[in-house]
C-alpha cells in the first residue's frame, strides 16, 4: 500500500512511515514505493497507545528527561524544533512518551537520531 494511504490510515506521517522502513521497522518496496500497512498499524497503534496514557500532562524538560531516559538539553532542541509541544516551559508528556516508544521501536543509539530528517529549504549549500 502506498505510504500516504498507510498515512492516512495510522495518523503517522508520512516521512516517519518513511523513516521507520528505513531502519526496517516496517517493510517496504522502495520500487512501488509502498510500505506494509499491517506492520504500520500495529507500530502506530503502540505509539499512539504510549501517547495517550499522559497526554496532556505538562512537566518540566527535565523530569520528562529523567522519567523517560533521555539527556535533557535533546529534550530542549525537539521543543525548538517543533517536535514536542511545549507551553512556557512545561512540555507535553504525550510527546515525550510518544518519542520514548519511538526510540524504542527503532533501536536508539547515541547520534542517531529517531526522528525523520526535516526537508531541506531549497536554499544552496555555502560555499568555502
Amino acid at each position: 500500500m502506498s505510504y500516504a494511504d498507510v498515512a492516512t490510515q495510522t495518523q503517522l506521517t508520512e516521512p516517519l512511515l518513511r523513516h521507520l522502513a528505513r531502519y526496517g521497522v516496517i517493510s517496504s518496496n522502495a520500487v512501488l514505493d509502498t510500505c506494509d500497512a499491517d506492520e504500520a498499524k500495529q507500530i502506530a497503534a503502540r505509539l499512539h497507545q504510549a501517547r495517550a496514557a499522559v497526554a496532556g500532562n505538562l512537566i518540566t524538560a527535565n523530569s520528562a528527561a529523567v522519567k523517560y531516559g533521555f539527556d535533557t538539553a535533546t529534550v530542549w532542541r525537539w521543543r525548538v524544533e517543533g517536535r514536542i509541544t511545549a507551553i512556557d516551559d512545561l512540555v507535553d508528556e504525550g510527546d515525550i512518551a510518544f518519542a520514548k516508544a519511538l526510540a524504542d521501536t527503532i533501536g536508539q543509539k547515541q547520534g542517531r537520531s529517531i526522528w525523520p530528517p526535516r526537508p531541506r529549504s531549497g536554499r544552496p549549500r555555502k560555499t568555502p
